[in-house]
């Protein structure tokens, strides 16, 4: 699973939503702003997200003819 810069960028989003939510009105939205915020839920759809993005991206390495092989690896020596 990914842990770096996609899930980071998702919460960064996530954050600037929050951060906006007020002005949703301004701009035509007739929305009414959520009481709570739900973290599990947040959690659960950038995993989704990650793994549906790892899956594309095994399936168009195996459209290219390129055997993916999902496994660690390490050095023996320098």
């Amino acid at each position: 699973m990914n842990v770096g810069c996609i899930p980071k960028k998702l919460f960064h989003i996530a954050t600037l939503v929050k951060e906006n939510m007020h002005m949703a009105k301004d701009y035509g939205f007739a929305t009414q702003q959520p009481e709570e915020h739900s973290w599990e839920n947040l959690r659960f759809n950038i995993q989704q997200y990650i793994k549906m993005n790892n899956y594309e991206y095994i399936q168009e390495l195996k459209g290219a003819g390129v055997d993916y092989i999902n496994a660690k690896a390490a050095f023996l020596d320098s």
